[in-house]
């Protein structure tokens, strides 16, 4: 009786390890196939956009939002969870202004 069971817990384990390393297996090759994925060289650097604007960013590179009066300024910021993409924020504020939409 409980020696099945244990064998039986113990066949579904394998079962399911074997399904997700293929899984897995299937991921990475469509993300090589299809060149998808998180790579880090991709991400815009807020320094860039901030120079276009001339507004600074801290010395890691990153920029909040800082309300004032009726409108915003760029200030540079030393904590992640109030940091900014400019880049990605320049994107969507266009195609808000031109399509009227979110991006």
């Amino acid at each position: 009786g409980e020696c099945m069971a244990q064998r039986t817990i113990k066949a579904m384990r394998e079962e399911e390890d074997t399904r997700r390393r293929a899984d897995l297996e299937v991921k990475a090759a469509r993300r090589e196939a299809y060149d998808i994925g998180w790579k880090p060289e991709t991400i815009p650097c807020n320094a860039t956009s901030a120079a276009r604007l001339g507004c600074e960013v801290s010395p890691q590179g990153m920029a909040c939002l800082v309300a004032e009066g009726d409108g915003v300024r760029v200030a540079a910021t030393l904590e992640p969870e109030g940091a900014v993409n400019l880049e990605y924020l320049s994107i969507a504020l266009q195609v808000r202004r031109t399509e009227g939409r979110e991006p």
